[in-house]
């Protein structure tokens, strides 16, 4: 697929398995990626080497993920994730968040039985409300 230019790419988690794959298609497609995630020194939930992995990219894709069923460890995952994101991607002049997420996490009639939803929905919401331009893509599992 031809592109019509190169822009550059932070793409978050992108040494897991849904994050690498997002991230190779980025490349395959003719872009300047950055594979951020904690084995490259970017720790989402702590905020640090955002600001690096973000510095100059045109757009951030969010592919993180946290091994949990659970609401009580996803919600302060992805909050604390999406907001560090939200903050580092507008102090960089980022011009848009992609946030990848997945079907029905923000309607309480799907994730009130799926706990780790619960914490997607936060995540949605607070890209929603993020002072960078925001996309969600959800897909399903």
């Amino acid at each position: 697929m031809a592109t019509l230019g190169s822009t550059k790419i932070a793409v978050l988690g992108a040494s897991g398995n849904f994050g690498t794959n997002v991230a190779d298609v980025i490349e395959q497609r003719g872009h300047t990626v950055v594979r951020a995630s904690r084995s490259t020194g970017v720790d989402a939930v702590a905020g640090k080497g955002l600001a690096r992995a973000f510095e100059g990219a045109d757009a951030v894709v969010d592919a993180l993920h946290i091994n949990t069923f659970g609401a009580r460890k996803s919600v302060p995952f992805f909050t604390a994730a999406a907001g560090n994101v939200a903050s580092a991607a507008h102090e960089q002049g980022v011009s848009r968040i992609v946030c990848l997420s997945i079907a029905g996490a923000a309607d309480p009639r799907v994730n009130g039985g799926f706990d780790y939803y619960k914490g997607k929905a936060v995540q949605e919401s607070i890209y929603q409300q993020a002072p960078v331009p925001s996309t969600t893509v959800r897909s399903t599992q």
